[in-house]
């Protein structure tokens, strides 16, 4: 794209971008950080504007009579606006952007991608872009690889969570038993407790489903789906700010988990 400005103008840019990468490094609060972004784009663009506009000279020597005198830089502009006006386009795209309805279905479909592990045993839709992080942990159980597939989305929390046990530690439970204490180990670890739990069967799979309650003081709406496949367990974890569990985004990663 084609920059455009006018004295100090470029600094428009350098302002916006830095400030741009709020969403980028703070995705967990998905559109309050773009917002943000904007926010911050504002308030600096319309300060260092205005002082600019009122303060910013450059000295001259008069060729007639050698004496120096003060002349006023030209017009800080980008795209022909000047800096501070960009300051009030920017705190309205913030407005927007913080109280915009959201449109969770047609925006999911618009950014869902399906994705496959890296060693291909399952699939999952998931809106954006999926970390992966693995880790080897010993245990009394022997080693347990585990491995997390996660992503954040308009603030809701997506993951899939894969543990791989020794064989021989299934061996004398019964899958009811694991997939019970896999949603009760969750619900350890978020510091929180099983609200209800039901059996869920998906694309074949038979597995359970866990509401947990958050007891951190917020209103987070955490769900777990917990799958067993031989020594290996797939957890789907959603973390949302929201307690409305409808979100389209939401049904659909919980629903479009295939193993492969």
């Amino acid at each position: 794209m084609l920059l455009i400005w006018q004295g100090l103008g470029w600094l428009t840019f350098v302002i916006f971008g830095i400030a741009g990468l709020f969403p980028f490094l703070l995705p967990q609060f998905g559109d309050r950080a773009s917002a943000a972004s904007y926010f911050l784009s504002a308030i600096a663009c319309w300060f260092l504007g205005v002082w600019l506009k009122d303060n910013y000279t450059r000295k001259i020597r008069d060729p007639k009579t050698g004496s120096v005198v003060k002349a006023r830089q030209p017009k800080h502009c980008a795209f022909f606006i000047p800096m501070h006006f960009w300051g009030l386009i920017f705190f309205g795209l913030g407005i927007f952007v913080l109280f915009a309805p959201a449109s969770d279905s047609p925006e999911f479909s618009a950014e869902a991608k399906t994705y496959t592990s890296p060693t291909g045993d399952f699939s999952v839709v998931a809106p954006g872009w999926i970390s992966e992080k693995f880790e080897a942990e010993q245990t009394a159980l022997g080693q347990v690889e585990k491995s997390r597939f996660f992503t954040v989305s308009n603030g809701i929390h997506f993951e899939v969570q894969r543990w791989n046990y020794p064989s021989k530690v299934f061996e004398s439970i019964s899958e009811d038993e694991i997939l019970d204490g896999e949603i009760s180990a969750v619900a350890g670890l978020v510091g929180g407790s099983v609200a209800d739990k039901k059996v869920v069967i998906i694309n074949s799979l038979r597995g359970r489903e866990g509401r947990i309650q958050d007891h951190s003081g917020g209103k987070n709406l955490i769900f777990v789906r917990v799958f067993v496949e031989k020594s290996t367990t797939y957890k789907l974890i959603i973390i949302s700010p929201t307690p409305n569990s409808e979100r389209a985004s939401v049904s659909t990663f919980l629903n479009s988990f295939r193993l492969n």
